[in-house]
C-alpha cells in the first residue's frame, strides 16, 4: 500500500526510515503491540486488536495511529453451514448488530460497525480510553478513506517487493536502526 501510494522511491525511503524504529519482524501480530507497549521498540505495524488495547488498559503507554487511507476492518461474523443451532446463531448475530449489541462491544473498547454510533463514555471509562488509544476517533466512519491498493499490481510485483524488502530492510536492519 505504501509503495503504491507514495511510489517506489519515496515509499522505500519511508519504509527504511520506519524500519529503524521497528526493531524486529515477527510472524505473530500479537507480539507487535506487546513489545511497543513495553517500550522495547518505538513503533510497529499491527491492527488495533483488543489485545493491543488491553495493553493500554493495563496502563502501558501505547497508542494506535492510522496511516493515511487506512481503515478499521471489523471482525467477520457468520453462521457456519450445518451449524447445530442455526437459529440461535442467527439471533446472536442480529443482537450483535443491534444498537444494544454494538453498545456492549463499545463497552469493552471495540468500535461500532453501525454508522451513527459513536464511541463515548464518562471520563476515564473504557470507551474514552479507546478513543484516546485510537487517536481521538469516535467512529470508524468519521475518517476519510480511499482505496489506494491495487491487488493486480501487488500480485505482479509480489516476488520483487519481497526481494527488495530483504535487500533494503531486513538485511540492513542494524544499519537502519543506527541512523
Amino acid at each position: 500500500m505504501f509503495l503504491q501510494s507514495l511510489g517506489d522511491d519515496k515509499g522505500w525511503a519511508w519504509l527504511e526510515r520506519l524500519a529503524g524504529y521497528t526493531g524486529m519482524f515477527t510472524a505473530r501480530s500479537r507480539d507487535v503491540p506487546s513489545v511497543v507497549a513495553k517500550s522495547e521498540f518505538a513503533v510497529g505495524f499491527a491492527v488495533p486488536s483488543i489485545g493491543a488495547f488491553d495493553e493500554r488498559l493495563q496502563g502501558l503507554p501505547i497508542r494506535f495511529v492510522f496511516a493515511p487511507n487506512s481503515y478499521v476492518a471489523p471482525e467477520v461474523w457468520g453462521v457456519l453451514a450445518g451449524a447445530p443451532r442455526r437459529e440461535l446463531a442467527q439471533e446472536f448475530i442480529r443482537f450483535m448488530v443491534s444498537d444494544a449489541g454494538q453498545r456492549a462491544l463499545m463497552g469493552i473498547g471495540l468500535y461500532s460497525i453501525v454508522p451513527g454510533l459513536k464511541m463515548q463514555g464518562a471520563p476515564g471509562s473504557v470507551e474514552e480510553q479507546a478513543v484516546e488509544f485510537m487517536g481521538g476517533i469516535r467512529s470508524i466512519f468519521d475518517r476519510p478513506v480511499s482505496n489506494v491498493y491495487d491487488d493486480e499490481i501487488a500480485r505482479k510485483r509480489y516476488q520483487q517487493v519481497n526481494q527488495d524488502f530483504r535487500r533494503r530492510i531486513e538485511s540492513r536492519l542494524d544499519e537502519l536502526e543506527a541512523r
